[in-house]
């Protein structure tokens, strides 16, 4: 079992009816494959962890990168894993607005682009495993 991270921005902003049409056809494709995982989409910038084996997770990681709605892919971590860290979830989703990250993070003036290119990979999966309660 591997862990693929990456992190991307929107090519545009996506709606809420774009985000929901995304996660159904990424579930849908998602458990097909025993592919489990996590994404998070803040301020048109997207983290997301994906759980699998790793001819899938290569696989879909290529499909990802070649997907037009989105640019600046970038593969944070790619590791072997004992066990999926979201086994439940064929993909989770979260919203982070720009004020929570600000919470957590105890920044006042947080850039969101730079502080997802710039974060450690254990920032980033922190950030996917906490809840927001809004």
């Amino acid at each position: 079992m591997h862990q693929i991270l990456y992190t991307s921005k929107a090519t545009s902003p996506f709606s809420d009816d774009q985000l929901k049409e995304l996660l159904e056809l990424a579930r849908s494709r998602n458990s097909l494959k025993s592919i489990t995982g996590m994404l998070l989409y803040c301020n048109s910038h997207f983290v997301q962890l994906l759980e699998g084996q790793e001819s899938d997770l290569s696989t879909l990681f290529a499909i990802i990168s070649a997907d037009r709605r989105h640019e600046d892919v970038e593969k944070v971590l790619m590791s072997e894993i004992a066990a999926p860290q979201f086994p439940d979830w064929s993909m989770g989703y979260q919203f982070l607005s720009k004020q929570q990250l600000k919470n957590i993070e105890e920044i006042e003036n947080v850039d969101i682009a730079s502080y997802i290119r710039q974060a450690k990979p254990f920032k980033l999966l922190k950030l996917l495993s906490t809840k927001f309660w809004t």
